[in-house]
């Protein structure tokens, strides 16, 4: 029967979650995609199937252009529920419409950026 193991330990991970939340603190939010990959690297690597490890091989500037276009869609949303908030309301349906879509595109890139054995995941 093949297990999974993890090989990481508590005090490990906390130094990296102190430095990520103290980065994240001082850029004012700026860092949180590049804390993102090193805690994910993190967990993927030290996380093992018959021995074999896995692996995240995104970038924190692959993740920040995402976080842009998020923190972009999140300002213009913000600024028309000032402006007009029926037309705010009509933003929210439509993003509640595309949010499966949205899930699915973030699924596609988190697994050809994981490998496990070498091989990437991908659909």
């Amino acid at each position: 029967m093949t297990a999974f193991t993890f090989h990481g330990n508590g005090r490990e991970f906390f130094k990296i979650w102190i430095v990520n939340t103290v980065l994240i603190i001082v850029t004012l939010g700026i860092y949180y995609p590049w804390a993102k990959v090193r805690t994910r690297r993190y967990f993927y690597g030290n996380t093992a199937l018959d021995g074999r490890r896995f692996e995240y091989h995104a970038t924190g500037k692959q993740l920040f252009k995402g976080y842009l276009i998020a923190m972009g869609l999140l300002i213009v949303y913000l600024v028309v529920q000032q402006v007009a908030p029926i037309l705010s309301g009509l933003l929210l349906v439509l993003f509640f419409a595309a949010l499966p879509w949205i899930i699915w595109r973030s699924l596609i890139f988190n697994f050809r950026l994981t490998s496990f054995s070498n091989v990437r995941f991908g659909f």
